[in-house]
């Protein structure tokens, strides 16, 4: 009996402390995108897959809109906003597809993926279903990047950059701190993988990021990191039947 009342206790102090957490106020969003070459073309994954659409553009992907706060910790399935439901977003379908596609195997239209995003993060950023969603997407409908970086130099071909470069030309696009995060490609090399985009708890006007969010553009990238493209290192061309699947 005595076992039964501590467990009880235990689970009731766990929900409460989940309560607070939940209650917490977000201190910001972080609109997380990721360049599909790099995600694919990676020492962890090796291949992926094309959506049902076909290959995801050569372009940047949203990998996510997370709630956060300013000590980077975050908050995680809070449910409260109820379960993923594709109908309530189906104007959004298209526009989702092409800016925000499930691109590692097995292939499929993306709705993995967006339920988990939904499930994981969405019901915790105080916005609805179709909201939370359409902010997403509009905050990338803001930028135009590959378009902004070509002003400084920068190529997403293949060409290796010190990542403060690749740092500092999308600080000048966008306007304020962000930060970049890198992995390692097939052949081992630093690649600029994602970038870490700050914005306003309204989810509107993007904001500077924490100093300690950018640390982590020091901790992965390297001095010579490569911004890779579709089948533009003669690596990558050799192995492309194994770098995209078709199925």
């Amino acid at each position: 009996m005595r076992s039964i009342k501590f467990v009880l206790v235990k689970l009731v102090i766990f929900q409460c402390i989940t309560l607070l957490v939940h209650a917490k106020d977000l201190d910001f969003y972080r609109l997380t995108l990721q360049w599909n070459p790099a995600a694919c073309y990676n020492r962890i994954i090796g291949k992926c897959c094309n959506t049902t659409t076909g290959r995801p553009a050569e372009d940047f992907g949203i990998a996510g809109l997370w709630p956060s706060y300013n000590n980077l910790t975050y908050p995680e399935n809070c449910n409260k906003a109820g379960p993923y439901d594709e109908t309530q977003i189906s104007d959004l379908l298209s526009s989702m597809q092409k800016n925000w596609p499930k691109i590692s195997c097995p292939s499929n239209n993306g709705t993995s993926l967006w339920a988990k995003e939904w499930k994981e993060r969405g019901t915790c950023s105080r916005l609805n279903m179709h909201s939370y969603f359409e902010t997403a997407l509009d905050l990338k409908e803001k930028l135009n990047l590959i378009q902004d970086v070509k002003r400084y130099g920068l190529e997403p071909n293949g060409q290796f950059y010190h990542w403060r470069h690749i740092n500092a030309a999308i600080k000048l696009a966008i306007g304020h701190v962000i930060a970049i995060e890198c992995n390692l490609g097939l052949t081992a090399d630093s690649q600029f993988y994602r970038v870490h985009i700050c914005v306003d708890k309204s989810g509107s006007d993007f904001i500077d990021c924490p100093i300690n969010l950018t640390e982590i553009s020091e901790t992965t990238c390297s001095s010579s990191t490569k911004w890779s493209g579709y089948d533009t290192d003669s690596v990558l061309e050799e192995r492309s039947a194994y770098s995209w699947a078709r199925k």
